[in-house]
C-alpha cells in the first residue's frame, strides 16, 4: 500500500499535485526508474524525473565523461572529464533533488542477469543500437518491466515505447456516444467511462486501455491500413521514420569521440532501404546515398535542443503511465527538427 505524503512533499509537489492528484504523487514517489546510458537525451530525463519526485533512479553506464559531453550534461563540469558517468553525475541529481535516491552501476547492463531487471516499474535504453533495443526488450518483457528506448541524432530524434499494457484516464467533452468497449484506435479502446465531479463541467473521464508490442515484433499494417494508396503514404508517412529505424540497424556509437564516428554511406543507405522493404512499401520509400548524406552528417551528434525534446516526452510518458493519466506515445514518434514536426505511429 502506497504511504500518504508528508507535509513537506505536499509543499514541495504542489503545482504537479494539482495535476494528477495526491495518489499519483505517492506512486512517483514508489517508483523504480532505470535509465541506461546517460546520454544527452538520458541527462534531460534524468533531471525531469528527479523534479518530479521519482523515488529511486538508477544510471546503468560503463562510460566515461568525455570532453564532448560537457555541451550536454548539464550536471558536470571539466574536471571529472575521465570518470564514470553515471558517478560524475549522481552528487548534482543528488542536490536538485534529495529525496531522490540516485544508485549508480559503473557497468554495463550486458552484464545483468535476467532477474535483475524486474526491481524496475520502467526501463529506459538511451542510444542503444535496433538489437541491444531488442534484448533489452525482450528481459524487460520476461520481467513485466515497461522499457522506452530513444535516441538523438542531430535535428532528429526518435522514442520507441513497449509499455506492455497501460490504462489511463483522460478527460474529454461530454457525448453520449461513447461507450465501454469502443475502440480508439487500432490498439486502444474504452474500457472505464466516469462524470467528471463538478457538475458544472461539460467533461467527462474516459479509461483507456492500450496494448503495446515488443520491438521485434514491430511492422506496418496499421499505417499501411490508415494510408491504403501511394499517394497518402507519401504525404503523411515521414521519411525520417524510415532514417530512424535504419540507422538502429548500425551499431551504437554512443561513448564515442564525434570526431570518430565514420558512417558508411552505403551500408546505411542499404540498412533504410531494408526497412522500407521489410515494411512492404519499397514502392513509395526509396531512398538514395544523397539523401542519406544528411542522416550521416548528423548520426550520433547530440545536440541539446533536440535532447530537451525527446527528452521530456520520454520523461512525460514515464509519469503518466505511472500515474495512469493521459495517454503516452503509441508506440514510435519521429522527431524532425527540420520541419519542426513530430508525428507518432503505430507500428
Amino acid at each position: 500500500m502506497t504511504e500518504k505524503l508528508t507535509k513537506d512533499e505536499i509543499n514541495l509537489y504542489d503545482r504537479q499535485i494539482r495535476l494528477w492528484g495526491f495518489e499519483g504523487q505517492a506512486r512517483l514517489r514508489e517508483a523504480k526508474v532505470a535509465v541506461l546510458n546517460l546520454s544527452g537525451a538520458g541527462v534531460e530525463i534524468v533531471k525531469n524525473l528527479a523534479l518530479g519526485g521519482i523515488g529511486h533512479i538508477s544510471i546503468i553506464d560503463s562510460n566515461e565523461l568525455l570532453e564532448q559531453d560537457l555541451n550536454v550534461n548539464f550536471f558536470v563540469d571539466a574536471s571529472q572529464i575521465g570518470q564514470n558517468k553515471g558517478a560524475a553525475t549522481r552528487g548534482r541529481i543528488a542536490e536538485l533533488n534529495p529525496r531522490t535516491e540516485v544508485i549508480v552501476y559503473e557497468e554495463s547492463w550486458q552484464e545483468w542477469e535476467s532477474n535483475e531487471w524486474s526491481k524496475f516499474d520502467v526501463v529506459i535504453g538511451c542510444s542503444l543500437s535496433g538489437e541491444d533495443i531488442k534484448i533489452v526488450n525482450s528481459r524487460c518483457r520476461a520481467a513485466k518491466v515497461r522499457f522506452i528506448a530513444c535516441g538523438v541524432h542531430g535535428l532528429y530524434g526518435y522514442i520507441f515505447n513497449d509499455l506492455i499494457e497501460t490504462e489511463n484516464w483522460i478527460n474529454v467533452e461530454k457525448s453520449g456516444r461513447r461507450a465501454v468497449g469502443d475502440s480508439i484506435n487500432a490498439v486502444s479502446k474504452i474500457v472505464g467511462i466516469e462524470d467528471v465531479k463538478d457538475k458544472e463541467s461539460l467533461q467527462e473521464k474516459i479509461r483507456i486501455r492500450t496494448l503495446y508490442k515488443p520491438w521485434e515484433e514491430i511492422n506496418f499494417e496499421i499505417v499501411d491500413k490508415m494510408y491504403p494508396t501511394v499517394k497518402k503514404k507519401g504525404k503523411k508517412v515521414s521519411r525520417k521514420l524510415f532514417w530512424m529505424i535504419g540507422l538502429l540497424g548500425m551499431k551504437s556509437e554512443y561513448g564515442v569521440l564525434i570526431d570518430e564516428v565514420d558512417i558508411d554511406i552505403e551500408e546505411l543507405t542499404n540498412k533504410v532501404n531494408e526497412v522500407s522493404e521489410r515494411f512492404g512499401v519499397s514502392e513509395c520509400f526509396k531512398f538514395e546515398k544523397t539523401e542519406l548524406e544528411v542522416l550521416k552528417r548528423h548520426a550520433f551528434c547530440e545536440f541539446a535542443p533536440t535532447n530537451a525534446i525527446i527528452g521530456g516526452v520520454v520523461s512525460q510518458d514515464i509519469v503518466n503511465c505511472i500515474v495512469e493519466q493521459e495517454l503516452c506515445v503509441t508506440n514510435f514518434a519521429v522527431l524532425d527538427g527540420e520541419s519542426i514536426e513530430m508525428p507518432v505511429y503505430i507500428l
